[in-house]
């Protein structure tokens, strides 16, 4: 009796691993093939550093180039900063992420105040593209992204969580206390 009670708590805590190892599982790979498809690790021309952004521990592009004061190492910080910035607004809307125009080139902005960070035409050419394409590519990046990160850590999937493990500790317990039933019986 006491194997079968044993056996059961394995399969229980077993089974509970999966499902909660599953959603994240399956998240990462998701991020992994959006990266792909969307080109966040580029291809360098040279042999300068780049410096990562990333805001949820994960590398979503490089900056190689400075800008006026600013090295590519604290650009990278700042739009790292920024990303994060954006993921905690309530509010957020991927459309709301645009390019627009500046004195350095191509700006990506958000809510037509907040800047998130500047492509110049040396950034462009760093990475074989256009200053545009390049904005393009890293606007597409950071809507995934913010986007991921906020579906990821909703409070609803918390709650959900928490109500599969419920249902599964109930059933464990339906299942041991008719078996102890059922065999008291025999």
């Amino acid at each position: 009796m006491i194997k079968f009670k044993t056996l059961l708590l394995q399969l229980f805590l077993g089974c509970s691993f999966l499902v909660f190892s599953k959603s994240q599982t399956n998240g990462n790979a998701n991020v992994g093939e959006n990266q792909a498809e969307s080109g966040v690790f580029y291809q360098k021309n040279d042999n300068s550093k780049g410096y990562p952004v990333d805001p949820f521990d994960d590398t979503l592009f490089l900056v190689y180039n400075r800008i006026g004061v600013f090295s590519a190492e604290s650009r990278a910080q700042a739009i790292t900063k920024r990303i994060e910035m954006l993921s905690k607004d309530p509010l957020f809307r991927k459309d709301s992420l645009r390019i627009c125009k500046s004195d350095f080139g191509l700006e990506i902005v958000y809510n037509t105040d907040f800047v998130v960070m500047s492509v110049t035409d040396s950034d462009g050419k760093k990475m074989g593209n256009t200053n545009f394409e390049l904005a393009q590519k890293n606007l597409a990046i950071i809507q995934k992204a913010v986007l991921f990160h906020k579906e990821n850590n909703l409070v609803t999937n918390w709650i959900k969580s928490l109500g599969i493990l419920f249902l599964v500790l109930m059933g464990v317990f339906v299942i041991v206390f008719s078996f102890q039933k059922r065999f008291k019986k025999l």
